[in-house]
Parts: C-alpha cells; structure tokens; sequence
C-alpha cells in the first residue's frame, strides 16, 4: 500500500469552497435518484447524479487548471482508465453491432467513473477531514431515499413496483448494500458524539428493510456472508472494540428477524422476503452448478458462464467488445452477463480481466494492510468494516455490475481517502508532530495544469 499522506501543493486547495461543498452534498443523494434518467430510448444510467457529477468535475478541474495544483493518481483510478480505453476502442471489433449505442454509453460511464475518482480522491487528499461532511451527506440521502421507500410500500401495501425513487428492485438493493456499508463505517468513525453515533442506527434499520423487501437472492447472500464477518471480526478486534462491533450486528439481525417472523402478516414485500431468504440455499444451488451437470440448462447462471466461457475460447486477447454479450449468439438468454469478471473476462479478454486481478489485489490486499495499520490509532473499527465491506461488496459484484453501482464508487473514496488518514495517524505516533515531512504520494505522477498566469 502506497504512502497517502497529503501532499504540500505551491498553490493549496485545503478547504473545499461552500458552493462546492454544497454541490458535493446534492451530488451524494442525487446517487438515489435511480429511476430518472436523461437519454431516452436506450437502457442507461445517465440521470441527475451523473448531471451534478460532470458539474462537481467541471468545477473542481477548472480550480485546480487556474491554480495549476497537481492532480495525483491512483493505480485503482489508472485501471478504470485503462477499462475506458479497452471499452472504447472494442466499438471498433464488437461482435453484436445492433449494440453499438448501449456499448458507447457503457463505456462512457468509464470515463466518468474515472474523472469522478480522480477529483474526489484529490479534493480528498488535500482535505480528508471532508469525508465526515460526505459521511452526514450520505446518511441524509439515505434516510431520504428509505423513508420515501417505507412511505410508497405502507400506501401500497407492499406493491413491487414501490421502490421509491430507484428504477427497480435491483437497484434498490444494490444501491443501499452499499449504502449500509458506508453508514456503518461512519457510525464507528472516531470523535462522533454519542447522539449522532445512535442516529445512524434508525438509518441502518431502514437500509435493511429495504435491502429486506428488494427481493435480491444475490444482496441477501452478501450481506449474510458481510454480517458474518463482523461477527468473526469479534475474534481480532482488541479491548472494547469487540463490544461496540456487536451491538450493530445485533441491532440489524433483530430488525431482520423481525421482519422475517412478523413483517409478512401485514405486507406482501415482506412475505416475499421470507420466502426467498427460505429459498436462498436452493437459489445458490442453481448459482453454482458446474456447466457439466445435466440440470445446468435449466440454470440461468451456468448458461451465462457457458457463454462467457465459449466467447473467451473465441476472442481470448481483446474479447468481443463492451457489451457485446447482450443479445448475442453467447448469450442463451439474451440477457447482459450479470457478473463483474465474467463479463470483464468475455467482453475485455485478457486485456480487462488480468487488471481487474490486480485491482481486486489492490483493493481487498490494501484493506487488510489498512486495517493492520489502524489498530493502534482511533480507526480501527472504521477499517474493520471497510475491510468486510469491500469483501462482501466483491461477492455481490460475482453476480451483479459492479461498474454502475454508484455507492460502491464512494466506497472506493472512502477506501482511497482512509488510506491518507491511517498513514496520517501513524506518522504522528512514530515523529514527533514538529518534525513530521509529509511526503508526496509513491504512485503516480503527479500532473500540473500549464501555468496560465
């Protein structure tokens, strides 16, 4: 893991400007907003938060281009570049050409996944005390988000179509997987007060009701093996962290247990919920049956994995183009491929799927080192779960799109973020504070605008 402490530019952007910081927080609970979108006609995801996103983007790189501050990369920022121009430029080989506009709004998301990263991870290494500001903005959107969902299933009496403002049930439990993960870390985050550490435990309720009612055997598989890991973390944790870790598993088990006994009565989400987590063993049956066994054609996961595998055989270098899969003759479906890397594997070839390999060894390996580092500073806990996050987050993207799964990308600044803090504390504990040379990041180099001045 690469020394992340925040570097000393000649022209210092510390403190985000307020209409920035505001611009910030409107672009947090715009991620929700699934279910608008401004391209019409075609399936995509471009909607208010990729509109407040390009605007956040625009702004903060005009700063840093009339201020000629340094841009600083990170090896998880370059390979969702790297994805962009291997998308990109697969429009050229893409076996399905019927898909040649879907193809180039996917691989546009790329690019601005990438330009988000970068800016988010900049503003954030110049200013990491701004990721508390995001975390309150987080909580706010969700607490919005999941009331308005609570509201439209108590008024339909649990109707499948109420998610509140996400395009579907698929959203709705992708999106607040993720944002449970986050608020968790953010009840755990050093210096809270006591009340605003117990107000994210109704915003965590919510979150599992919700994640509860979307009906997504994959989320549900996720957050158990997530849950499960907390506990465990119970082992490793030192002191009175073990304690604190506890109480909000237990909180969450209780709410879900209580909605699996009693919540089906009166809702008819709810009932599904206990039926599909009672079924979820014979789901993950289906999921993981090889491609050999007899039954596997009647297993919508293993046709999916036949194909990827036959269209890697076919085109193993460059693959057959970014979502190239989607309705082409490798998909029995004719559904997109679910999964990040058999979609990574099919579509990119080789060229996608070895980074994506180091961007999992990067992610996950740093988590761990993050979470090693940490013990001895006041973010043990916080690292703990970002660490089981970002695991249960991987397991979830095996069968769902990791690549628009907007929370997950602020996971990955908070990750990005954590790593200038946690190298920070330890800097402090080792030097003496008068002493201390903050050092400019090891990887990347850092890129100035030209000096207009």
């Amino acid at each position: 893991m690469n020394n992340m402490s925040p570097p000393n530019p000649e022209h210092p952007l510390e403190t985000l400007p307020k209409a920035s910081r505001l611009l910030l927080g409107v672009l947090v609970v715009s991620a929700f907003l699934s279910d608008a979108k401004f391209i019409p006609g075609i399936r995509n995801n471009v909607g208010p938060f990729e509109l407040f996103g390009l605007l956040f983007i625009l702004v903060i790189l005009t700063h840093y281009y009339r201020d000629n501050i340094k841009l600083y990369f990170h090896p998880l920022i370059l390979i969702i570049g790297w994805w962009f121009i291997l998308a990109f430029t697969s429009l050229l080989w893409l076996v399905q050409p019927d898909n040649i506009q879907l193809s180039l709004v996917q691989a546009v998301i790329f690019l601005f996944q990438f330009f988000f990263l970068l800016v988010m991870y900049n503003v954030l290494l110049r200013e990491p005390d701004l990721l508390l500001f995001l975390f309150r903005c987080f909580a706010i959107g969700v607490l919005f988000v999941g009331l308005w969902v609570l509201i439209d299933q108590i008024i339909s009496g649990g109707s499948l179509t109420a998610v509140g403002p996400f395009r579907n049930r698929s959203h709705m439990g992708i999106y607040m997987f993720g944002a449970f993960w986050i608020l968790l870390i953010y009840a755990f985050w050093p210096g809270l007060r006591r009340r605003e550490r117990w107000l994210t435990y109704p915003i965590l309720a919510l979150t599992a009701y919700t994640i509860a009612i979307s009906l997504r055997q994959s989320i549900y598989t996720a957050f158990i093996l997530g849950l499960a890991g907390l506990a465990a973390s119970f082992l490793i944790l030192r002191g009175h962290e073990r304690l604190k870790i506890t109480l909000p598993v237990l909180f969450v088990v209780t709410i879900l247990a209580a909605l699996f006994l009693y919540g089906g009565e009166s809702s008819f989400s709810v009932n599904l919920f206990r039926r599909e987590l009672t079924n979820l063993d014979a789901r993950l049956v289906q999921a993981t049956i090889s491609t050999n066994d007899p039954e596997s054609v009647h297993s919508f996961d293993a046709i999916q994995r036949r194909g990827a595998i036959q269209s890697f055989i076919d085109h193993p270098v460059r693959g057959i183009g970014w979502q190239g899969f989607y309705r082409s003759i490798y998909s029995g479906t004719g559904n997109e491929l679910h999964s990040t890397p058999w979609r990574l594997l099919a579509e990119l070839g080789l060229l996608g799927f070895i980074p994506y390999l180091a961007y999992l060894a990067i992610l996950l390996g740093g988590s761990i080192r993050l979470f090693w580092l940490a013990r001895p500073t006041p973010y043990q806990l916080s690292t703990m779960v970002m660490m089981v996050a970002l695991f249960s987050m991987t397991i979830s993207h095996y069968y769902n799109r990791m690549f628009t799964d907007r929370p997950y990308w602020f996971l990955l600044v908070v990750f990005l973020t954590l790593e200038v803090i946690i190298n920070r504390e330890r800097q402090k504990q080792q030097i003496p504070a008068k002493n201390v040379k903050e050092p400019l990041p090891r990887y990347g180099t850092p890129v100035s605008a030209p000096n207009r001045r």
